[in-house]
């Protein structure tokens, strides 16, 4: 087998296996992972759908549906550009904040456990890999 193909293969699978554990860890949250990504995003700062998306990597009507969710459950409010009626920033509520920081430490204890067995060292080296990984594919998309 090719060895770049090898190494997208296990990639992939461990990709896989990561979200399912991170996925794991977020049910008695009753959170997606999605849901949990856009959350921690949003502790962080406020931001647009098109950053969300890009996050995600996945179009703006799937980012849309995924909001709709939080905005049922009141995690998360609009906030209309007063330059552009189209345009808002997404912001936390109250009990979105909360939530963020529940879906943090989930998402930290599951992390922690998917990376048992790395050194510091490695994992350091492993995320750089990732990283430069990432850059590449999204110069080659754009």
């Amino acid at each position: 087998m090719n060895n770049a193909l090898h190494t997208c293969q296990l990639l992939k699978t461990a990709a896989c296996s990561i979200e399912h554990a991170l996925s794991t860890a977020l049910i008695p949250l009753k959170v997606s992972y999605c849901q949990a990504t856009i959350l921690h995003r949003l502790s962080e700062s406020s931001t647009t759908m098109t950053e969300l998306s890009t996050l995600l990597c996945c179009n703006k009507s799937n980012v849309t549906q995924v909001m709709s969710g939080l905005n049922k459950r009141h995690l998360v409010t609009k906030i209309v550009s007063k330059n552009d009626r189209r345009m808002f920033t997404l912001t936390l509520t109250a009990e979105g904040k909360k939530l963020a920081k529940e879906v943090r430490t989930a998402l930290t204890g599951a992390a922690t456990l998917c990376m048992q067995g790395f050194s510091e060292t490695d994992a350091k080296h492993f995320a750089k890999f990732l990283e430069q990984c990432v850059q590449t594919h999204h110069k080659m998309q754009h």
